[in-house]
């Protein structure tokens, strides 16, 4: 159903119960309500996923069914499906990897790592990369000076640089421009360098960079003495912080396996990886969710790269304005506008309200 057909179908519906509450309702007002509902059938639909627990090998009966009920469910949430989406892998301590889910992940569907290979078998040459912060004290608030040099001493990709910001801005950092201009100047000649935000994380008034040695960075700044007029050369070199979190960076003559991972709850991790035949392998890495991440969990034979990973998304919010549609599948979005033309009819106080609320209830058991 098309978002117009919706709203025909909704004024009908209330049209027949009251003939002057159709011209009191707004589009905006149904919009509202319909993507109320349609978030309300994809919490119902996510809610039963995520409290089935796996079937038995044991039980050939119980293991269809279950398959079934699962594949059910996740059809009614078809459009809502991204299959193969691969998200990059830090290091999260030893043995540990995590990857961050996009910001519309909802429910997780099916995870499988990348495992780093070659003609030799399984192999661990990745280099870690540490994450490095520098903050500059000139750029945290505006600064007016006579001369400012700036030096970067850096390993092969950051050969040394060194240059005089007055070049570029004569009259010293005294807006948001010429901050900015500075902030572009450095990221264009240094690489794999951020500004302020970095990994989901925010650094404020800060460089952040990614690469396998730190860079020396100093300036020299030379200030003018508003009353005596004398200039006052100052060198300062800029501390650097180094960060836990990592990134793995492959060569590139490394093939790459993937392989399925095994979701495991929690409170029963620990048994999982101490166990002689549970523990995680390359063939079948054990994985866990929390906090927004995919955590997996890696032993001395193998890193992972990327994971890749099948997830239900939120849904786009409908509106008849902007042409958008309900983001659901036809049979779905049938239901989720039955629930909203029983709703409509409760605020307008339709006797049957109730007998028709307690029924569809009884129906989507």
């Amino acid at each position: 159903m098309t978002i117009d057909e919706i709203h025909i179908k909704v004024r009908q519906d209330v049209q027949k119960l009251d003939s002057h509450a159709n011209g009191n309702l707004l589009d905006e007002e149904i919009d509202f309500h319909l993507n109320y509902y349609t978030k309300k059938f994809v919490d119902n639909v996510v809610g039963k996923l995520r409290g089935r627990l796996p079937a038995t090998s044991t039980n050939t009966s119980s293991s269809t069914t279950d398959f079934q009920q699962n594949q059910r469910l996740l059809d009614s949430l078809s459009t809502l499906q991204v299959k193969g989406f691969a998200i990059p892998t830090y290091v999260g301590g030893a043995n540990l990897s995590y990857g961050i889910f996009p910001p519309d992940y909802r429910h997780l569907i099916e995870d499988v790592s990348e495992i780093a290979c070659n003609r030799k078998g399984i192999v661990k040459n990745q280099i870690d990369t540490k994450v490095y912060t520098y903050s500059f004290p000139f750029l945290a608030d505006y600064q007016t000076f006579v001369e400012l040099e700036l030096k970067i001493q850096g390993e092969a990709q950051n050969p040394d640089v060194f240059f005089r910001l007055t070049d570029y801005i004569p009259n010293g950092i005294t807006d948001p421009e010429a901050k900015y201009q500075v902030v572009n100047l450095i990221l264009d000649m240094t690489s794999d360098t951020y500004w302020e935000y970095y990994d989901g994380k925010y650094y404020p008034q800060t460089f952040i960079l990614v690469s396998t040695e730190p860079l020396n960075l100093s300036y020299t700044i030379v200030v003018r003495d508003p009353v005596t007029g004398i200039d006052t050369p100052t060198t300062v070199a800029v501390i650097q912080k180094i960060h836990l979190n990592k990134v793995y960076r492959n060569y590139a003559e490394d093939k790459f396996s993937r392989r399925p991972n095994r979701l495991t709850i929690d409170n029963n991790l620990n048994y999982v990886l101490n166990h002689p035949f549970e523990r995680t392998t390359w063939e079948f890495p054990i994985s866990t969710l929390g906090n927004g991440r995919l955590y997996v969990y890696e032993d001395t034979t193998f890193k992972v790269k990327n994971l890749v990973i099948d997830y239900i998304r939120e849904p786009i919010q409908a509106s008849k304005a902007r042409a958008v549609n309900v983001d659901l599948p036809d049979t779905s979005t049938q239901l989720v506008v039955e629930q909203l033309i029983i709703h409509l009819k409760g605020m307008i106080q339709d006797p049957t309200w109730q007998t028709d609320m307690q029924h569809n209830q009884l129906n989507n058991q």
